[in-house]
């Protein structure tokens, strides 16, 4: 199979699990407000607090069960996603810093969903502030290292079609 098969595969799935991964926060955990992890610039800590206590007992179980999982499997993707585009361009430069946005991407991505799963599934709630600025950073790690990446694929697509 070649490249460009395997990338057009691949966009596919992670367009869906995008979309099955948004139905799932804002159609079925909505009612307790916007997930931390979907705001870019991130969540202060009474947002963070709010979003668990809405949850509810439900809320927690589709959290835990489905969101959590097509969260962890879409950021897999994604970067899988962002590492074979750049192999596809094969940029003479920005290819580690593609990568490396790409990776840095995933790790905060995933500290995130961990963050936010302990503070969530915590047994009683507590409102440890700390916890929910880690939360926030990672956050906006993830968004940044996300549009770094994406920004550097752009620029590496642009400087192949002015060389080509």
């Amino acid at each position: 199979m070649s490249l460009q098969a395997i990338l057009k595969r691949l966009a596919l799935v992670v367009g869906v699990l995008f979309l099955a991964l948004n139905y799932v926060a804002w159609v079925r955990l909505g009612h307790a407000g916007q997930l931390p992890d979907l705001n870019p610039l991130g969540a202060r800590p009474d947002e963070i607090f709010g979003f668990r206590d809405g949850l509810g007992f439900e809320g927690k179980i589709l959290f835990n069960e489905v969101y959590r999982i097509l969260d962890a499997v879409f950021l897999s993707g994604l970067t899988l996603l962002l590492c074979f585009v750049a192999r596809a361009l094969r940029p003479k430069r920005f290819w580690g810093l593609i990568i490396g946005f790409a990776v840095i991407y995933c790790i905060a991505d995933l500290t995130e969903n961990r963050l936010l799963a302990e503070l969530i599934n915590e047994v009683p709630p507590q409102r440890d502030v700390a916890q929910a600025e880690a939360i926030n950073l990672a956050t906006r790690v993830k968004f940044a290292a996300l549009l770094l990446s994406v920004a550097s694929l752009i620029t590496c697509w642009r400087q192949e079609g002015k060389a080509g």
